[in-house]
């Protein structure tokens, strides 16, 4: 399964701050709180086992589902093919986290991760300040919100900066939908978004979601 990490883990030795560093993998930060992709993380659950519960958490095959903000359609679309898609897309993102030896490295970033990329539509996953029922979203301020959370929790693991992660500014262009909802027909207006991201050691990021979800 996971392979230790080093307990010498330092910055230096990650490379985090190497110009032309790549990460191993990419997750938003509210995602990181969708316990199946933290099941599949850990190696609690298979990838297997925790696509299926990500389905039913997202009511993937709820028939009576409704969809006035037309996010569910973006999310998974609506034809049985629409729905296989997003599966295997999940599926193929969870094993890659699954299989991510400790060493390797996690970007908590506004950049789509393997879930955005398995979408049938995902028009949310790069728009901002769109309608959600009752209120706009603003997807910046929100991952920061989150991002912020995690952070805590990495600190409050015994994890550093520096050593076992960093921050790191990256720059996205949003699609600001101006209050409209998903489902309305224009692109939205470019907005350029400064985010302060985290690259974090995967080991890192294991034994935090075990000691914050109590699963040694």
């Amino acid at each position: 399964m996971h392979k230790e990490a080093s307990k010498q883990n330092h910055n230096s030795q990650n490379g985090f701050e190497r110009p032309d560093f790549i990460p191993s993998a990419f997750i938003k930060p509210h995602h990181f709180f969708f316990t199946p992709l933290r099941a599949a993380l850990e190696g609690y659950a298979t990838p297997e086992q925790a696509t299926a519960n990500i389905l039913i958490i997202l009511g993937v095959n709820d028939s009576n589902r409704r969809d006035p903000t037309g996010y569910w359609s973006d999310l998974y679309g609506t034809t049985d093919a629409n729905k296989q898609q997003f599966a295997t897309g999940i599926q193929k993102y969870f094993t890659e986290l699954y299989e991510l030896p400790d060493s390797s490295s996690i970007h908590l970033d506004l950049q789509p991760d393997g879930l955005c990329k398995s979408c049938v539509g995902g028009k949310h996953c790069t728009a901002t300040n769109f309608r959600s029922i009752r209120f706009p979203h603003c997807k910046a301020t929100a991952e920061a919100r989150h991002l912020g959370d995690i952070r805590r929790m990495i600190e409050s693991a015994g994890h550093r900066e520096g050593q076992d992660y960093i921050i790191k500014k990256t720059t996205h262009t949003l699609y600001d939908m101006g209050n409209k909802y998903i489902n309305t027909p224009v692109a939205g207006k470019p907005l350029r978004v400064v985010f302060n991201s985290l690259i974090v050691n995967t080991g890192a990021l294991r034994n935090t979601s075990r000691k914050m979800w109590q699963r040694m």
